[in-house]
């Protein structure tokens, strides 16, 4: 399942998709629909990271955390990177069944334009490129959609400033629960759970024609 689970998440993808297209923006008032398009958008986002073109795991150790040597375990591996990913669907599906928190979609919203510095900034300059897995959904699904989202909330007058405020506190947790502990608990240089060669290939190729001229 460690190196399989972005699998499932594709098959995931093409459901909700096929759902959408067939009768759930009939079913579902705006903001829910909405909540489902942003769930689809990190499901699209892990795609890409991970299946096309993928290599993410190489991109995280290497861009973000600065692992030269030992990149394919350390400090993100297989098992605590099945557990980034699956805890933040925990939050995503909430904001699905409980589209009026606002406080929530903040969250969320915070949650997605931090990708932002992350994969069109910081591991861009770390691997002299100008793209990385993720980079795409980033630019054409997080960042509108989110901007999209908080002009909307304000224009309609549906959020106040505790919404705000729990918002803020809600992405913080996010980024603590589903990002720094599982990372920083299950960091190992000897960890058995090692990025595989499928994984490294696809960093590897993409850094072939992504790799900025020196």
């Amino acid at each position: 399942m460690r190196n399989y689970w972005q699998y499932v998440t594709l098959t995931m993808l093409i459901g909700l998709g096929i759902y959408m297209l067939m009768s759930g923006n009939a079913d579902l008032s705006f903001l829910q629909a909405f909540m489902v398009y942003n769930f689809m958008a990190l499901l699209a986002h892990q795609c890409e990271e991970y299946i096309f073109p993928g290599g993410a795991g190489v991109v995280i150790n290497r861009g973000t955390y600065k692992e030269v040597d030992n990149f394919r375990r350390y400090p993100g591996n297989t098992q605590s990177s099945l557990i980034v990913n699956y805890s933040a669907y925990i939050a995503y599906i909430l904001g699905i069944f409980n589209p009026n928190w606002i406080w929530l979609g903040i969250g969320l919203m915070f949650f997605n334009l931090m990708q932002f510095p992350g994969h069109v900034i910081a591991n861009n300059k770390a691997l002299n490129s100008w793209y990385n897995a993720g980079m795409a959904t980033t630019l054409v699904l997080f960042t509108p959609m989110s901007l999209y989202y908080f002009y909307y909330i304000v224009n309609q007058e549906m959020v106040s400033g505790w919404d705000w405020l729990f918002g803020l506190l809600t992405f913080i947790a996010m980024v603590a629960l589903t990002v720094i502990l599982p990372v920083q608990k299950l960091k190992n240089p000897e960890s058995p759970y090692v990025w595989p060669e499928i994984q490294v290939q696809r960093f590897d190729r993409t850094m072939k024609w992504a790799r900025r001229k020196s």
